[in-house]
């Protein structure tokens, strides 16, 4: 099965390497690394902590480069201009004013919020989406990664204080 192969490549790899292949990874991110650097490698919060954002706050610049790479890669067919072009139409015609000015808080919440379907992958692909330039936004991608990985770090260890 596919979870056994999985999980023989992080038994391979040592700890900190694996949080961070976990962080950097597209489904888990933080919601995965720090639970597993705390409870299957028993590393400190701090350590858990330092792994985690190490692999996270690559995700960013990462993300961004391939988002633009596959975006050109659709553009070079007429059918993929045409669906970017509308999805990105939509998508920013329904944007207020009220939104322009909170576009960067918004995605930095997005980012923090550990729930499924967030993160810093998908942030940056709302980002993307949106129009923001990495310039513009790049602080708050960073604030997001950080923000998630102490909330996770909290909820991790209060719920292994309470057990």
């Amino acid at each position: 099965m596919i979870t056994d192969w999985f999980v023989a490549l992080f038994e391979a790899l040592p700890g900190p390497l694996a949080v961070i292949a976990l962080a950097f990874s597209p489904v888990g991110e933080v919601r995965i690394s720090v639970p597993v650097a705390i409870l299957v490698y028993h590393m400190s919060w701090g350590e858990a902590v330092v792994w985690s954002l190490l692999g996270n706050l690559a995700v960013a610049p990462a993300a961004a480069w391939v988002y633009r790479a596959g975006e050109r890669g659709l553009r070079r067919w007429e059918r993929g201009a045409r669906v970017l072009d509308r999805v990105y139409a939509r998508t920013r015609s329904r944007q207020s004013a009220r939104i322009e000015r909170l576009e960067e808080a918004a995605v930095a919440l997005f980012i923090a919020v550990p729930v499924p379907g967030s993160g810093a992958w998908a942030g940056v692909l709302v980002a993307h989406v949106f129009g923001l330039t990495w310039k513009k936004a790049w602080s708050y991608y960073y604030a997001g990664v950080v923000a998630a990985t102490f909330l996770v770090t909290v909820l991790v260890e209060t719920g292994r204080w309470a057990l």
